[in-house]
């Protein structure tokens, strides 16, 4: 049973990583858009 002691500062860095993982499709897509 999975028990996070610090739920907050590990729901923190989830969104920290997923808005760096949008900011990299969106770079890619608009390179995409560029060279299409």
């Amino acid at each position: 049973m999975m028990i996070f002691p610090h739920y907050g500062e590990f729901n923190s860095v989830m969104i920290s990583e997923v808005s760096q993982w949008g900011q990299g499709v969106k770079l890619l897509l608009s390179g995409i858009n560029e060279w299409g």
